[in-house]
């Protein structure tokens, strides 16, 4: 056998089912390991293992008919690409259900495991950029587990974002400067400009013209007055806007959030306020107005 890497070895021993305890040394010798399914430490030889042997006796020692293994490795949804080695070996198969390769063990799989893609413990990394993309998220980095913080470019405001397979998967959202509760991005919209004199605050926001609850309307009542409002064909293009106006006044001038929650108990929207003594409604208005007229070109 030609030269091999040995964390190449070491991956392949992983997959196989064996953790080695030492560093590779040649595909001939013997390597002591952990069989990984029964816990003992063996000597498995990387070579005899890479043909398809099996590496560890006291597992081997239990027979199962070949012919058994796979009518029941066919009846839990898997058909298997090499022939059966023993019980504990990993067995490469196809899942039946949804096409893709893994290495199940057949005691496992006989007292009732599955495929894991099926089951969502395993996550094809192409079909989570699919994910993503559907989501518009563009993966900016490979994909490292689902648990992981994966770079994004957010494809509706271009902000680098680092959302989780998981929380996607689940149905949340994947860009927090784009979550706007329940806007629908098909819809005419309309971005305001609003300030509220009493609590010396400024506040930029979205939503659709056609919703249950008037949002300007509720805003007025609490004692906001509305400077300026911008209509939209889309919730998309409004949400384009806004995240690139809390761009400037967050990343660039450096403006925090003025106001608490509790100071808008009822109407919300205290992520999106700004103090009036550090920038001015018309300063907002030109700078959306110039916003607009760069999306248009």
């Amino acid at each position: 056998m030609p030269f091999l890497d040995p964390n190449f070895a070491e991956a392949n021993m992983i997959r196989w089912g064996y953790k080695p305890l030492e560093p590779y040394t040649k595909a001939s010798a013997k390597w002591k390991c952990i069989h990984i399914a029964c816990g003992g430490t063996v000597y498995p030889i990387y070579a005899d293992l890479n043909r398809g042997r099996g590496g560890c006796a006291s597992c081997a020692s239990v027979k199962i008919d070949p012919k058994l293994a796979l009518r029941k490795m066919i009846k839990a949804g898997f058909q298997p690409v090499g022939e059966y080695i023993n019980q504990r070996t990993p067995w490469k198969s196809k899942c039946i259900t949804c096409g893709k390769i893994s290495f199940p063990i057949y005691k496992t799989v006989s007292k009732g495991s599955t495929c894991k893609f099926c089951k969502g413990i395993a996550v094809d990394p192409q079909e989570a950029v699919q994910l993503f993309l559907s989501k518009n998220l563009q993966p900016l980095e490979d994909y490292k587990g689902s648990q992981e913080p994966w770079k994004c470019k957010c494809l509706i405001c271009g902000n680098e974002v680092t959302p989780r397979y998981a929380s996607i998967y689940s149905g949340q959202g994947g860009c927090g400067y784009c979550a706007v509760s329940g806007i629908k991005y098909g819809d005419p919209s309309y971005l305001y400009i609003i300030y509220h004199y009493q609590m010396n605050a400024i506040k930029v926001g979205i939503t659709n013209v056609q919703t249950k609850q008037n949002r300007l309307k509720d805003f007025k009542h609490f004692g906001w007055t509305i400077h300026r409002k911008y209509d939209f064909d889309t919730g998309f293009a409004a949400v384009k806007i806004e995240s690139a106006v809390f761009r400037w006044l967050r990343k660039d001038l450096k403006l925090p959030i003025f106001l608490t929650k509790d100071q808008m108990p009822r109407t919300g929207g205290e992520s999106e306020t700004v103090s009036m003594d550090s920038i001015t409604c018309h300063e907002i208005e030109m700078k959306v107005d110039e916003l607009i007229k760069g999306y248009s070109q």
